[in-house]
């Protein structure tokens, strides 16, 4: 890699890595270029060619996160199976819960057609295909299909949230339970049994905080 290339990809890594600080603190709603391109100590000018638009940097920096989140989540995970895919499932609780703001970015500006959703689809399809190894499964599903129809389940909830239908605490529960249903149909022998009381004890904990939440 030439010097000037080097230069060239060390400045867009400033510049998302400073994008990203940004929305942390303002959303990426607020973000201003101008603010921005101080902050990284550019020109306005340097901002566009370097990334065309605010809406193609913010899309720029949802790739760069979502892509490390996914990577970094699945090192992380030592399970197989079913325990995978619940992990999975409630380690984007977690980031809801923790970093609300950046969630509400990659929802929102994460494209539809991109290498990110790729890894995201292999993401609920692995423990899909580990599932269906071990004959925890029926035979005649695809995994790929399943490992599509979890995620829109899952990022329909997302969007749902952002919409502000669902609150920050359901977001996990209510994602568990689209999760476990869609299970339920394709399971079979001792899997399906225990996805039958996952499914019961989320849908009766979802029952009492309703109850809870009710005024006195």
């Amino acid at each position: 890699m030439s010097l000037s290339a080097e230069r060239q990809l060390e400045r867009r890594r400033k510049i998302l890595a400073n994008t990203l600080d940004m929305i942390r603190e303002v959303g990426h709603d607020n973000l201003n270029v101008r603010e921005l391109a101080k902050h990284c100590g550019v020109s306005v000018p340097t901002l566009y060619n370097q990334f065309e638009s605010k809406e193609k940097l913010i899309v720029a920096v949802a790739e760069e996160i979502y892509g490390s989140y996914l990577k970094e989540t699945e090192e992380a995970c030592q399970l197989r199976g079913l325990d995978r895919l619940i992990y999975c499932v409630d380690s984007v609780g977690d980031l809801v819960e923790n970093n609300p703001r950046i969630c509400r970015m990659l929802v929102k500006a994460t494209p539809k057609k991109s290498d990110t959703l790729k890894a995201a689809l292999r993401f609920y399809t692995r423990p899909i295909v580990e599932m269906l190894y071990k004959n925890q499964l029926v035979d005649w599903i695809e995994p790929d299909d399943i490992g599509k129809r979890i995620f829109a389940r899952i990022r329909n909830i997302l969007v749902d949230w952002t919409e502000g239908t669902i609150a920050d605490d359901e977001v996990t529960p209510a994602r568990r339970i689209d999760v476990y249903f869609l299970l339920l149909g394709i399971s079979k022998g001792p899997t399906q049994k225990r996805i039958q009381s996952l499914l019961r004890k989320e849908l009766l904990d979802a029952k009492n905080r309703k109850k809870s939440r009710r005024p006195a």
